[in-house]
């Protein structure tokens, strides 16, 4: 392998230090590999068939080509150069193969969220009122005194996050009402 290994670097036209770094291993390493010192780990044997597109079998046993074939079509070129991972091909594939007024109206949206945003500073709060806490403050409250305690034979506790908040929400009105009868 050790050949192999240099062989590869000098048709890539790279030093060691330029090899190694392109697979995030030291210098020492490469050359350690290739006077055949140290043999490479499977995981290092994978990193250099990733980076250079180099054919394992080549790289373990010298048989068949060095580079895998280069890839055809234009998104699997696309794929090869950056590194696409699954979820970045589907997304741009799915997205070439709109009609060009739906992407366009993707653009268009986005284009208005850009311009809405250079208004205000985006990661602001969205709402800066104190009535949406104050009520989530109340719910609060209310949930700390619910707990372990059973009310009308409800035991708040074994209810979901959903049923709770609705009993919760059911239970301030309930409360509003009352002291809007005291107060008037």
């Amino acid at each position: 392998m050790k050949n192999r290994i240099k062989n590869l670097r000098k048709e890539l036209s790279l030093t060691q230090q330029e090899f190694a770094d392109k697979i995030g291993i030291s210098r020492g390493n490469i050359g350690a590999y290739e006077v055949g010192k140290n043999v490479p780990s499977d995981a290092v044997i994978s990193l250099i068939c990733r980076e250079f597109n180099v054919r394992e079998e080549w790289l373990r046993t010298g048989e068949g080509e060095m580079f895998k074939p280069k890839p055809s079509d234009i998104l699997d070129q696309l794929a090869y150069k950056y590194k696409l991972f699954n979820f970045d091909y589907v997304m741009i594939e799915k997205f070439l193969a709109m009609p060009p007024d739906l992407r366009r109206a993707i653009y268009d949206h986005f284009h208005d969220v850009d311009a809405a945003l250079a208004e205000m500073d985006p990661y602001a709060p969205a709402y800066a009122g104190t009535e949406l806490q104050q009520s989530t403050d109340k719910i609060a409250k209310t949930e700390k005194s619910l707990e372990g305690r059973t009310i009308a034979g409800i035991n708040p506790s074994n209810m979901s996050d959903e049923e709770l908040g609705k009993f919760i929400r059911q239970e301030m009105e309930l409360e509003e009402k009352v002291r809007e009868k005291f107060e008037a």
